[in-house]
Protein backbone atom coordinates (compact mmCIF):
# COMPACT_ATOMS: atom_id res chain seq x y z
CA UNK A 1 0.00 0.00 0.00
CA UNK A 2 1.02 3.76 -1.21
CA UNK A 3 2.03 5.91 1.46
CA UNK A 4 -0.68 8.40 2.67
CA UNK A 5 -0.10 12.26 1.09
CA UNK A 6 1.03 14.93 3.22
CA UNK A 7 -0.49 17.48 1.03
CA UNK A 8 -2.85 18.29 -1.56
CA UNK A 9 -2.74 21.16 -3.74
CA UNK A 10 -6.26 22.44 -5.83
CA UNK A 11 -7.52 25.16 -7.39
CA UNK A 12 -11.07 26.12 -6.08
CA UNK A 13 -13.59 28.63 -5.44
CA UNK A 14 -16.09 29.91 -3.52
CA UNK A 15 -19.62 29.25 -4.49
CA UNK A 16 -21.77 32.33 -5.07
CA UNK A 17 -24.62 30.99 -2.66
CA UNK A 18 -26.09 32.36 0.84
CA UNK A 19 -24.29 29.40 2.73
CA UNK A 20 -20.63 29.06 0.81
CA UNK A 21 -19.51 30.46 4.93
CA UNK A 22 -21.83 29.70 7.47
CA UNK A 23 -20.44 30.68 10.66
CA UNK A 24 -21.35 28.33 13.84
CA UNK A 25 -24.40 29.11 15.89
CA UNK A 26 -22.68 28.73 20.02
CA UNK A 27 -19.39 30.68 17.81
CA UNK A 28 -16.93 27.77 18.09
CA UNK A 29 -16.63 27.23 14.66
CA UNK A 30 -17.37 27.83 10.66
CA UNK A 31 -18.17 25.81 7.71
CA UNK A 32 -16.25 27.16 4.60
CA UNK A 33 -18.09 25.14 1.02
CA UNK A 34 -15.54 25.17 -2.17
CA UNK A 35 -16.51 24.80 -6.05
CA UNK A 36 -13.72 22.91 -7.62
CA UNK A 37 -12.86 22.49 -11.17
CA UNK A 38 -13.23 19.14 -12.99
CA UNK A 39 -9.90 19.88 -14.37
CA UNK A 40 -8.73 19.68 -10.42
CA UNK A 41 -11.21 17.01 -9.50
CA UNK A 42 -8.91 13.92 -9.22
CA UNK A 43 -8.05 15.28 -5.62
CA UNK A 44 -11.14 14.84 -4.67
CA UNK A 45 -11.14 11.04 -4.04
CA UNK A 46 -7.72 11.50 -1.83
CA UNK A 47 -9.45 14.59 0.52
CA UNK A 48 -11.99 12.32 1.36
CA UNK A 49 -9.43 9.30 1.79
CA UNK A 50 -6.66 10.71 3.50
CA UNK A 51 -8.24 13.55 5.55
CA UNK A 52 -11.70 12.97 6.65
CA UNK A 53 -11.64 13.38 10.38
CA UNK A 54 -8.48 14.57 10.38
CA UNK A 55 -7.49 17.88 11.28
CA UNK A 56 -5.26 19.82 8.75
CA UNK A 57 -4.51 23.57 7.69
CA UNK A 58 -5.55 25.21 5.09
CA UNK A 59 -3.83 28.00 3.21
CA UNK A 60 -5.30 30.07 0.46
CA UNK A 61 -3.33 32.35 -2.38
CA UNK A 62 -4.96 34.10 -4.98
CA UNK A 63 -4.43 32.70 -8.14
CA UNK A 64 -4.65 34.75 -12.03
CA UNK A 65 -7.71 34.54 -13.17
CA UNK A 66 -8.83 33.89 -16.88
CA UNK A 67 -12.37 33.63 -17.92
CA UNK A 68 -14.41 30.77 -19.67
CA UNK A 69 -17.71 30.72 -21.25
CA UNK A 70 -19.93 27.66 -19.93
CA UNK A 71 -22.21 26.38 -22.02
CA UNK A 72 -25.16 28.22 -20.65
CA UNK A 73 -23.56 31.46 -22.19
CA UNK A 74 -22.42 32.39 -18.33
CA UNK A 75 -18.59 33.47 -17.46
CA UNK A 76 -16.79 31.70 -14.93
CA UNK A 77 -13.52 32.88 -13.70
CA UNK A 78 -10.72 30.10 -12.62
CA UNK A 79 -7.13 29.49 -12.61
CA UNK A 80 -4.65 30.53 -15.11
CA UNK A 81 -2.34 27.86 -13.85
CA UNK A 82 -2.56 24.59 -12.29
CA UNK A 83 -0.27 24.06 -9.50
CA UNK A 84 1.02 19.92 -9.17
Amino acid sequence: MSESPRSVSFVASLPAIQSALSISGTGDGARIKLDIPQSDADVIPLIQIYFSGKAFRVTLELEEEVEHEQPSGTIRRTSAKRRK
